[in-house]
């Protein structure tokens, strides 16, 4: 069974508001954080079946160095996350128990741009 495909996939997503944290790169470098698609298995209301989900993956800078102002460590740290996303409708290939004769329907966050995105180092 192939997995359901993403309303709007392929299409232009939506504009994307930044929330300050984050810089998109101007092009993506390989292994660089990016949008990743697979397929999942989930069962929703008793309906089993395979989805495409999209994540956040790839890599992002961190680095640590002496600061002579504070005579401390200070680490510089950034991780893979969504800067945009939308909702999007599956059918699934089952009937909607609460709606008699209607398929059932799934509704998913799919991130449309991911980015780099500065935050406090752990200790």
């Amino acid at each position: 069974m192939s997995a359901p495909a993403l309303e709007g996939a392929g299409a232009e997503p939506p504009e994307a508001t930044p929330r300050g944290c984050c810089l998109t790169p101007a092009s993506p470098r390989p292994g660089a954080c990016s949008v990743k698609e697979s397929e999942e298995e989930v069962t929703f209301q008793g309906c089993t079946a395979n989805i495409t989900v999209t994540r956040c993956e790839g890599v992002c800078a961190s680095s640590a160095s002496f600061d002579t102002d504070t005579m401390q460590v200070a680490t510089t740290c950034s991780c893979c996350r969504p800067v945009s996303s939308y909702e999007a409708e599956l059918v699934l290939p089952c009937t909607d128990p609460a709606a008699w004769g209607q398929q059932l329907v799934l509704t998913v966050r799919v991130f449309s741009s991911c980015a780099c995105c500065r935050q406090r180092c752990g200790d």
